[in-house]
């Protein structure tokens, strides 16, 4: 549960976490308690292995939000109809 992966796919909350990590909802909570911290502060992509993570994962995190994306907007078409 790398917190550079959860801030870019905008996986903050514990259920959330739960979902894309596949983990408890205990370890989801204490993560989510983390990330609020880091979210705070807002400095992600300031260390080069955080830099390396996020250059690892980048295409995992596109493809997420796109597919977060296309689920929103498929949600959106059938309530307005």
């Amino acid at each position: 549960m790398s917190a550079i992966v959860l801030h870019y796919t905008g996986c903050i909350n514990y259920k959330d976490i739960m979902k894309l990590c596949n983990v408890s909802e205990t370890s989801a909570k204490i993560r989510e308690d983390r990330i609020k911290l880091l979210e705070a502060r807002n400095k992600f992509c300031t260390s080069p292995l955080e830099k390396q993570v996020y250059d690892n994962f980048k295409d995992f995190i596109k493809n997420y939000k796109k597919e977060i994306y296309q689920k929103r907007n498929n949600f959106l078409e059938i309530i307005d109809n």
